[in-house]
C-alpha cells in the first residue's frame, strides 16, 4: 500500500505541519509571507523599470541639450571671429581715412 500524504502524516508525526500560535499551520504563514514578499519584489521591479525609463529619457534630453550647447558655442565662436575681422577692417579704414585727411591738409 502506497502512503498518501495524510497517511504519512498519521504514520509519521514529524511530518505533520507545525501549528503556529494563531492556529494556522506555519507552512501557510511562510507561503503567505513568501507571496507577499514576491508581490513586493514585483512592485519594486515595476518601480525600477519606470525609474529607468524616466532616467533614460532624462539622459537623452541632457545629451540633446549638450549637443545644442556645443553647436551654439561653435556658432558664437564663429561670430566672435567674424566680428573681430570686421573690427580690424574698420580700424584699418579709419587709419586710411585719417591718412587721407592728413594728406589733404
Amino acid at each position: 500500500m502506497e502512503a498518501t500524504p495524510t497517511n504519512t502524516s498519521i504514520l509519521d508525526p514529524s511530518l505533520k505541519p507545525e501549528i503556529g500560535p494563531n492556529g494556522i499551520p506555519r507552512e501557510a504563514m511562510v507561503i503567505a509571507y513568501t507571496e507577499k514578499y514576491l508581490k513586493e519584489l514585483d512592485e519594486l521591479r515595476y518601480q525600477l523599470t519606470a525609474t529607468k525609463t524616466t532616467t533614460d529619457a532624462s539622459v537623452a534630453s541632457a545629451q540633446s541639450a549638450q549637443l545644442q550647447c556645443f553647436a551654439l558655442l561653435k556658432e558664437l565662436d564663429e561670430k566672435n571671429h567674424s566680428l573681430k575681422e570686421h573690427e580690424d577692417r574698420v580700424q584699418r579704414l579709419a587709419e586710411q581715412l585719417d591718412n587721407l585727411e592728413n594728406d589733404l591738409q
